[in-house]
């Protein structure tokens, strides 16, 4: 299809905020076979992703810390919140401020044994292959 000509081909995929449960049943459930050649260039390292918010969440290895879940993306993912694991065995979760999510991201990482990586805007999580470091503001 065009749409997967137009991804193999790229060399920067960009995903943006939004809903990641949506994000995530797209590129995971819905077209995974129209995605996957980008995944694999992404992967292999001669492609770069760069999720935004909602992005960055789908592209970590789980996507549950999220305050907006839909009752419709529980039906569709079937309660799966594993997400393309590009960044290791962590959760992202942009837009942090303050102690509101410590307890939660907490509780989650040793769940679902990861690390929670909890952005506030202004900072990032670059990985080169599964090696990850917070930049930006305070990073």
């Amino acid at each position: 299809t065009a749409v997967k000509q137009l991804l193999a081909s790229a060399d920067v995929v960009i995903v943006n905020g939004g809903n990641p449960d949506f994000g995530a049943f797209v590129l995971l459930h819905f077209v995974p076979e129209a995605f996957s050649p980008a995944r694999e260039k992404i992967e292999a390292g001669a492609a770069v992703y760069i999720g935004e918010s909602a992005g960055s969440m789908v592209a970590s290895s789980d996507f549950g810390l999220t305050s907006a879940r839909l009752p419709l993306f529980d039906q569709l993912l079937r309660g799966d919140t594993a997400g393309m694991g590009l960044s290791g065995r962590c959760a992202i979760r942009p837009h942090d401020k303050g102690p509101a999510w410590d307890y939660v991201s907490a509780l989650y990482g040793k769940q679902k044994d990861l690390r929670v990586v909890r952005l506030p805007d202004g900072e990032a999580l670059r990985c080169v292959g599964k090696n990850c470091d917070v930049v930006g503001e305070k990073g």
